[in-house]
This record gives structure tokens, C-alpha cells and sequence, in this order.
């Protein structure tokens, strides 16, 4: 199964987007989903050469992995 790449889904930056936490252009994927999980994110920040380029956002992550997020929670 071939690796995907932060770069493949990377969107313009939000204003106000946090820069405590990010991931390199080419850094795997599922790698950003486990920081911004670990972090409770829903939008990490994307460098290339130390430079900010864009974001991604959590759900977009999932969807671009064929997963789905639910939005709210489960009725009874």
C-alpha cells in the first residue's frame, strides 16, 4: 500500500492557525492524523524548508484515506 504524503492534501492557512505543532510537506499522512489526535487538533500547520506553506485539516486527512469522521454523536 503506497504511503500518503501531508503534501497531498494541504490547503491554504486559516487565520490564527496555531504553530506549536506541525508536519513536514512530506511526512506521512497518518503521521499528522496521530499529532493532531494526540493534540486534540483540527488543523495542523504544514512547513517546507522551515517555511509554513499551508495546513491540513483532520477531516480531510480521514476522507483522502477513504475513512469517515462522524460529526456528532450517535442517537439512540
Amino acid at each position: 500500500m503506497k504511503q500518503r504524503k501531508v503534501y497531498e492534501v494541504v490547503i491554504p492557512c486559516a487565520k490564527g492557525l496555531l504553530l506549536d505543532q506541525t508536519v513536514r510537506s512530506h511526512d506521512r499522512l497518518i503521521d499528522a492524523i496521530e499529532l493532531m489526535v494526540r493534540h486534540n487538533r483540527k488543523v495542523i500547520a504544514v512547513v517546507h524548508h522551515q517555511q509554513v506553506i499551508g495546513m491540513v485539516r483532520l477531516e480531510d486527512a480521514f476522507r483522502y484515506l477513504g475513512l469517515q469522521v462522524a460529526d456528532r454523536a450517535p442517537t439512540q
